[in-house]
C-alpha cells in the first residue's frame, strides 16, 4: 500500500511510503522518489495502470495552498506518472487543455484512459465527467445524464466487476455535509442509478471516446 502527500493543518508534503503488508509486524518504508517528482498537494486522487508488463500509478489534481494575491486556492492540473519499477515520476505532457484544478475528486482508469468525478476548488462543487487518453495524451469531456449523484467531495470510489463504478459517502456544499448514500455508474451507459444506500452506473460503450 502505498501513500503520497498530504497535509497536517500546518504543512503540505510530497514525500511518499509505501506499507509491507506481508511483514509481520507490518512496517512502514519512506520511498526515495525520482524523476520529475511531484509538488506537494493534499487531496490529490489517482489510479493504478498497466502498461506492457509494467504498473504505474497515474495522479491528477490536489491543493498546493492557497494565494493570498489571487484570493484563490491553487490546484495542480499536471497529469503525474510513478513508475514502480523505478521508483521515478514523470510528467506526461499535453496540448489540450486541462479541467479545471479540484481537490478532493476521484479518478478510476477505464479503456486506458483516466477518468476524473467530482471534487471542489474551494468554493464551488462540481459533478462533470473528464477524462485523459493515456495514449493520445490528450483530454475530452462528456456530459452525463441529468440524474447524477449530488455535489461531493471526498468520497469513496471503488471499481466493481463487469466494468461498474460504486460511488458512496464524502460531503457537499451545503455546510460541508456528510453523504452517506452511495451510487453506481455502469460503463454500459451514462446513467447513475440509486439503489437503497448505494449509486451504480456505468460510461456506455459507445461513449463518445477516443478511437
Amino acid at each position: 500500500m502505498y501513500i503520497f502527500g498530504g497535509w497536517n493543518n500546518v504543512t503540505r508534503f510530497n514525500d511518499m511510503y509505501y506499507l509491507e503488508l506481508d511483514r509481520q509486524p507490518m512496517r512502514w518504508i519512506r520511498v526515495d522518489q525520482g524523476g520529475e517528482i511531484p509538488g506537494v498537494r493534499h487531496d490529490a486522487s489517482g489510479a493504478q495502470f498497466e502498461k506492457e508488463g509494467r504498473r504505474y500509478w497515474i495522479m491528477w489534481g490536489g491543493a498546493a495552498g492557497y494565494n493570498l494575491i489571487k484570493n484563490d486556492f491553487i490546484h495542480w492540473q499536471e497529469v503525474m506518472a510513478f513508475d514502480f519499477e523505478e521508483m521515478t515520476w514523470m510528467v506526461i505532457p499535453t496540448d489540450t487543455a486541462p479541467p479545471p484544478g479540484v481537490e478532493g475528486h476521484r479518478c478510476w482508469i477505464d479503456r486506458e484512459c483516466l477518468f476524473v468525478y467530482g471534487g471542489h476548488n474551494g468554493f464551488t462543487f462540481f459533478e462533470d465527467l473528464h477524462w485523459f487518453d493515456l495514449n493520445e495524451q490528450t483530454w475530452h469531456s462528456g456530459a452525463v445524464s441529468e440524474f447524477r449523484p449530488p455535489l461531493r467531495a471526498c468520497f469513496t470510489l471503488k471499481t466493481l466487476d463487469q466494468g461498474k463504478i460504486l460511488l458512496v459517502g464524502g460531503y457537499g456544499p451545503k455546510s460541508l455535509e456528510l453523504m452517506g448514500e452511495g451510487y453506481l455508474q455502469p460503463k454500459t451507459s451514462d446513467t447513475w442509478n440509486r439503489y437503497s444506500d448505494l449509486y451504480f452506473g456505468q460510461v456506455q460503450d459507445n461513449f463518445d471516446m477516443p478511437t
